[in-house]
């Protein structure tokens, strides 16, 4: 799994959920480090729990991500 693979995992979901304005995280942006620690920690994760489809397991890790931050933002 690339950082390349995994922003664009990432933007599918995040289309699929509604986002509006997604534009991808580019290697000279900012938080193009943050993506890159996140996408290791989405293949960690993958690893750890025994999914063996790599980009399915990044594909849950992002939608529990994305479910994690939609239930903080209703609560703040």
């Amino acid at each position: 799994m690339t950082v390349q693979q995994f922003n664009r995992l990432l933007d599918a979901e995040r289309r699929t959920i509604g986002h509006r304005h997604i534009t991808p995280i580019r290697p000279n942006s900012p938080t193009y480090l943050l993506l890159k620690e996140v996408a290791l920690m989405a293949c960690d994760f993958s690893n750890s729990v025994g999914i063996e489809n790599i980009d399915e397991g990044c594909k849950i890790y992002i939608k529990l991500g994305l479910e994690k931050m939609n239930i903080l933002m209703l609560t703040d």
